[in-house]
């Protein structure tokens, strides 16, 4: 008789990939058709976006969709009218400091153009750099991500090609990028875009996830009604 072989399973553990996102809710009520206050309904608006992320994302191979999400807002209170909900996606890095290097951070979603934003970091090689100046990201609509600056008022573009945003993959590239610090206190850098399309896909190993820190929601009386 044949021996038989023994095949071992290895398991491999995969490090999640988070994608945070920010939700910005103007929400419009009736309030002569309820006896809550605003910020009453505010509190269950919140509380009920909290309840979402934790039973539908926040985990492996859970969609985010847009939908569920703003019905359920409109389901908080029987006074509300409709909301206008804006979705940011967000993701951390942490640079070396003082050391120049390639970043490429991936959205894995259809990005809109000249919607990217960052946290601040501070430049001390920028020539015209000045003690206090804090620096960011932007994109050009075109591909090309730039860093910039404020003189007083003045929007001055210190690295007119600091990297490249692919729209349609999602994926970018910080290139040659030598902060010599980050002015958050965790030494890490956000970047942040739109999405093209509100239902936010996760692919292998990425996490969606919803903050509560990232949840923005504003009431608004709607005076439309009759």
């Amino acid at each position: 008789l044949q021996r038989r072989n023994v095949v071992s399973i290895i398991p491999i553990v995969v490090d999640p990939d988070y994608i945070y996102l920010i939700v910005n809710s103007l929400v419009k009520y009736n309030a002569p058709g309820t006896n809550q206050t605003s910020n009453e309904i505010k509190s269950t608006i919140l509380a009920d976006i909290h309840d979402f992320a934790l039973s539908n994302i926040n985990q492996f191979e859970s969609i985010f969709r847009y939908t569920q999400l703003t019905g359920l807002i409109d389901a908080a209170e029987p006074s509300i009218t409709n909301n206008l909900t804006q979705i940011s996606m967000k993701k951390y890095f942490t640079p070396r400091l003082s050391i120049t290097d390639n970043y490429p951070i991936s959205f894995e979603n259809a990005i809109k153009p000249n919607t990217l934003l960052s946290g601040a970091f501070i430049d001390t090689l920028d020539t015209s750099y000045a003690p206090g100046q804090q620096y960011y990201f932007d994109d050009n609509g075109l591909g090309t991500i730039r860093t910039y600056k404020y003189d007083g008022p003045t929007k001055r573009y210190t690295k007119p090609n600091s990297g490249t945003i692919n729209y349609t993959t999602g994926a970018i590239v910080l290139t040659n990028f030598r902060p010599s610090d980050v002015v958050d206190v965790s030494k890490t850098l956000n970047i942040i875009v739109q999405p093209v399309v509100n239902d936010i896909v996760p692919v292998r190993n990425n996490i969606i996830v919803i903050d509560d820190a990232d949840v923005t929601v504003n009431m608004q009386v709607n005076n439309t009604i009759g």
